[in-house]
């Protein structure tokens, strides 16, 4: 063989590598599913993540490249529908959960894999403080941010409404006063306050579910805030299923989240006293979710709520 055919053909073998090298690398081009491989990685179950593909922008498609990544990444046959449907603009619907070894038998009414829909009013009412901002309510079912609410004012005091599908069966809800506070180009400072206890939310099969919220700080001319700054009901049709009224510790009294305190301060470096006293007091971020099964961590809620700059608006919502 000539010299100059020598080199022609080390040439297309070349290209031919350039191009299954470039093939890899654009295998995945959509950023939702790069973030369900993220996800599946890091040990989040199947459940949470259809959840989550529900609060956030869909993939504008999935390719034949990103299903064979998915699969090799473990996803099932129902994770890879969620998705897709989420392309077509559908809402996902959550994989049943697995079954026990000797599942009891379940009525004929209660269909435990269904889907049903949540619509969540919340009002949350601050004392203005000149000094200092009033943190801002984030909302959180299962482990994963789904709401922001700005603290209103007597003069400016706005309801937030906004549907969501949640599968039917028993749900966690906890609430946080939080600030995010950008301090650098890639550097926050996290400060969170958490209600004390988890809520529990039963989502059941019927008509549309309401949980609606009323938080008010310092009792204002509330009687019923007088007692408490929590009020939590939870209604389907004309049941009321879920009632607290004038519930929990003033706002100030919330037990600050541990991992926010933490996050804030390397270790090694010198912690004022006022984290310190918070230490002593904290929360774990898993205490809220400890009959959640394969709950996000707070790093990973902590990162999703960024994607958003700190304010997870929920698809529809809208102020009253």
């Amino acid at each position: 063989m000539s010299t100059w055919r020598l080199f022609l053909a080390l040439g297309a073998v070349l290209l031919v590598s350039a191009a299954a090298a470039a093939g890899e690398a654009t295998a995945i081009r959509d950023p939702a599913v790069g973030e369900v491989l993220r996800l599946l990685e890091s040990g989040v179950s199947e459940t949470v993540i259809v959840q989550w593909l529900g609060t956030t922008e869909p993939p504008r498609e999935v390719s034949a490249d990103d299903l064979i990544a998915l699969r090799t990444a473990g996803a099932s046959d129902e994770l890879i529908q969620a998705l897709l449907a989420r392309v077509r603009g559908e809402t996902p619907v959550p994989p049943p959960p697995a079954p026990e070894t000797a599942p009891p038998a379940a009525p004929a009414q209660a269909n435990e894999s269904s889907v049903e829909p949540v619509r969540f009013e919340i009002r949350y009412l601050a004392t203005y403080d000149p000094q200092q901002a009033s943190a801002d309510l984030f909302l959180y079912v299962d482990g994963v941010p789904v709401a922001w609410k700005e603290a209103g004012s007597r003069m400016r005091n706005t309801l937030l409404v906004f549907e969501r599908s949640l599968s039917a069966g028993r749900h966690a809800v906890a609430l946080g006063l939080e600030r995010h506070v950008k301090q650098s180009r890639d550097r926050y400072r996290h400060e969170a306050r958490v209600y004390p206890r988890p809520l529990v939310l039963d989502v059941r099969p019927g008509p549309e579910t309401t949980v609606a919220i009323d938080l008010e700080e310092g009792g204002g001319f509330s009687l019923v805030h007088a007692l408490g700054p929590l009020t939590f009901k939870v209604t389907q049709g004309q049941s009321t299923y879920a009632f607290l009224q004038g519930e929990g510790p003033d706002l100030g009294e919330w037990p600050a989240l541990c991992e926010e305190v933490e996050t804030n301060y390397p270790e090694g470096a010198k912690m004022p006293r006022s984290a310190r006293k918070d230490l002593e007091t904290c929360r774990r971020w898993a205490d809220l979710w400890q009959d959640v099964a394969n709950a996000p961590d707070r790093d990973w809620a902590r990162d999703e709520m960024a994607r958003y700059d700190y304010r997870p608006v929920p698809r529809g919502s809208r102020l009253h």
